[in-house]
């Protein structure tokens, strides 16, 4: 995966169109329709090779444990990759907005929330050829550009007739696109969710610190357990205190990375496990 991740470091497209428009007073052989083709193309890639990793990850033993364990305790997750494993194994195949969290009003149940994207989620206008049947709206907008879909699986990122669509994924770069609506609404709902756990467990993940925006929303989160999750007249709840903070990673330096920005009030531990080891 991390490997993947790297194949899609590229600065977002949007980015590099403004620069089409600044840099030059034509556009040249190299065009910004190239450009864009260049970027779908990558995305349809890394979404390809992902597809290829998922029949073998979902019959893993300690994978199938790890999504047991999951649903029994009703737990929310955020994951920043992705790939599909996860929502298979923890929806049972099944797709609607309340799985991951982008329902105004939480559901109870496992959640799971992807602030990066996710492989089967499209722009509703990129794929309204496909059939009803194979797609279902998991965020609704007045706009009709804004909302968004997500394939049934086991549909594959390409259709038989031959149709390549680019999946709603957000790159690992600095200068990231959260541009579209659903991002804003998710990161929204995932600082509420981080904001009154009682348990919060780093699972492999190791907050790195080029992303700026995940360690903006773990910092939201930390302090609002203290302090109170906002209202949206400006107040704030009873805060819930802080969570005891689990680290599972071998790796120490992700370990104080996290507990740097826990910050003082909270007691973190550290386990120094791979995640399959830990789950057996």
């Amino acid at each position: 995966i991390r490997l993947i991740n790297q194949a899609a470091d590229a600065e977002p497209v949007q980015s590099l169109l403004k620069l089409f428009r600044s840099s030059r007073p034509a556009e040249g052989r190299f065009t910004k329709r190239k450009l864009t083709d260049a970027h779908d193309d990558l995305l349809w890639t890394v979404g390809k090779w992902f597809h290829k990793l998922f029949d073998h990850a979902v019959e893993v033993p300690w994978v199938l444990q790890f999504a047991e364990r999951l649903k029994r305790e009703n737990a929310a997750i955020v994951s920043f990759n992705w790939d599909l494993i996860l929502d298979h194994l923890i929806f049972d195949g099944e797709v609607v907005e309340d799985n991951y969290g982008l329902s105004p009003q939480l559901a109870k149940g496992a959640l799971l929330f992807k602030p990066h994207g996710s492989l089967n989620w499209y722009k509703g206008t990129e794929i309204d050829v496909v059939a009803e049947s194979k797609r279902i709206e998991i965020f609704h907008h007045k706009d009709e550009e804004k909302r968004v879909h997500a394939f049934v699986h086991p549909r594959l990122i390409k259709s038989k007739s031959g149709n390549r669509y680019a999946p709603l994924i957000i790159p690992p770069t600095f200068l990231k696109d959260f541009k579209p609506s659903i991002f804003r609404q998710l990161w929204k709902n995932t600082t509420d969710v981080l904001s009154t756990p009682k348990k919060l467990f780093f699972l492999g993940y190791s907050l790195p610190e080029s992303d700026l925006h995940a360690q903006f929303i773990f910092r939201c989160g930390f302090y609002n357990q203290i302090h109170g999750r906002l209202r949206d007249d400006g107040t704030r709840h009873v805060p819930t205190g802080p969570a005891e903070v689990i680290v599972v990673n071998p790796n120490k330096a992700a370990f104080e990375r996290i507990k740097r920005v826990a910050g003082p009030e909270f007691h973190c531990k550290w386990v120094n496990k791979k995640l399959e080891d830990w789950i057996v």
